[in-house]
This record gives structure tokens, C-alpha cells and sequence, in this order.
């Protein structure tokens, strides 16, 4: 009937279509999917949180559909297209002034939704994250932790257990060394683990209390 659907927003910045899926009205966010023209699930509120996100959260089985959004085929030339950058609108990384809003990557690892980690634009997702970022990470970090093991193991076998506190100096100052780095790398995997911990419990209190804000606003 003319209705503005795709457009119009409220005072947060939402459309029709993130109304629907921040209040957990499935039906109403399958109906404005599926129309000839259907509203885009990709679109972000002014403080930077996405439709999809919502959908992925409260509606998976609608989220399953709206994801088919982000995938287009060129059949003629035999190519397809991901559209990644309306699942991550930012660089991870960055900030939004007085606002913290979670990925659709967050938000599938954190409610577990494995049903929609196989839809071939998560999929996309992940191998794309993988190699622009993860891959370099993950390199680094399994060296670290072969020296790590590898440091006590030698500490461990090169002398007998009798012998482990004797220390023949100068002949033995290899074994100083090798406990020296053997301390160290696990000084840096405490450190890795703690700060891991931290960031992840500070990012969850930073998301609620800025979704606590925002109820109270409302």
C-alpha cells in the first residue's frame, strides 16, 4: 500500500524490520522478508547494532532467511557474491562513542547457533576472518606454546631427577637459561589467559550496562 518499510526510522535510527527483530516479532520481520522487495536485514540503528544481530538472537529460523540476503549468484558468468560487509559494518576494533554493540560473529558464538554457522555466508564469514585476521594469530600462538612445552620438556629430560637442583657452573649455564625462558613462557601464557579473561568479562559488562541505559531511555 505504499507503506515506507525500507526507510523510515525511528528515533534510534531503526526501521520497520529491526523494531520487529529487537522485540522478538517473528512474524512480522518474515513477513516484511518475504515481500517482492523485501527489507534489508543488514541495516544499523545509530548506535551501530544490526537487524541481523536481533534476528540471530531472538528469531534464528527468520535469521536463516534473512542471511540469504547476503548472498547473490551470478549465474550467467558462473560467480558468487558475498555481501560481508552489512554482517561486519565495522572494523573490529572499532569504537562507537557511548555505545557497544555485538557482531552477528559475537552473538552466534555466544548463543551457540550452530544451525545458522553452516549457512554458507557464515561460513563466507569465518574463512574471511580466518585469513584476514586470525590466521597470522593463530601461527604465532602455537609457536609460543611448542617453545613453551618444549622448554620444561627439555628441562625435564636433559638431567636426571636426582640431579635437577645441582647446577655445575660454568659449564651448565644452558640449564639457567632454559628455566629462565621455560619461566618466562609461562609467565606469558598466564599473562595471555588473564587478559583474555579480563577483556571478555569488561566487553560483557560494557554491553550490559549500555543495553540497561538504553532501556531506561526508552
Amino acid at each position: 500500500a505504499g507503506c515506507e518499510y525500507k526507510d523510515v526510522r525511528d528515533y534510534k535510527g531503526r526501521t520497520p524490520i529491526h523494531v520487529a527483530a529487537e522485540l522478538d516479532r517473528s512474524e512480522t520481520a518474515r513477513a516484511l522478508l518475504e515481500l517482492d522487495d523485501p527489507a534489508p536485514a543488514g541495516v544499523v540503528d545509530n548506535s551501530g547494532q544490526s537487524a541481523i544481530v536481533w534476528m540471530i538472537v531472538k528469531m534464528p529460523p527468520v535469521a536463516k532467511t534473512a542471511l540469504d540476503q547476503f548472498h547473490t549468484t551470478d549465474r550467467a558468468n558462473r560467480k558468487q557474491f558475498f555481501h560481508l560487509e552489512h554482517l561486519e559494518p565495522r572494523k573490529p576494533g572499532t569504537k562507537i562513542e557511548n555505545a557497544f554493540p555485538q557482531t552477528a560473529h559475537d552473538v552466534l558464538v555466544d548463543y551457540l547457533r550452530y544451525d545458522l554457522i553452516t549457512h554458507p555466508v557464515i561460513n563466507e564469514l569465518i574463512e574471511t576472518k580466518w585469513n584476514e585476521f586470525g590466521k597470522t594469530g593463530a601461527v604465532i600462538s602455537l609457536l609460543l606454546n611448542v617453545l613453551f612445552i618444549g622448554t620444561w620438556s627439555l628441562n625435564g629430560v636433559l638431567v636426571e631427577y636426582d640431579l635437577r637442583y645441582i647446577y655445575i657452573l660454568p659449564s651448565q649455564w644452558w640449564r639457567i637459561l632454559l628455566f629462565i625462558l621455560a619461566l618466562l613462557f609461562t609467565g606469558w601464557q598466564l599473562k595471555d589467559e588473564l587478559s583474555e579473561f579480563i577483556a571478555s568479562r569488561k566487553q560483557h559488562a560494557n554491553w550490559k550496562k549500555w543495553r540497561e541505559e538504553q532501556r531506561l531511555r526508552d
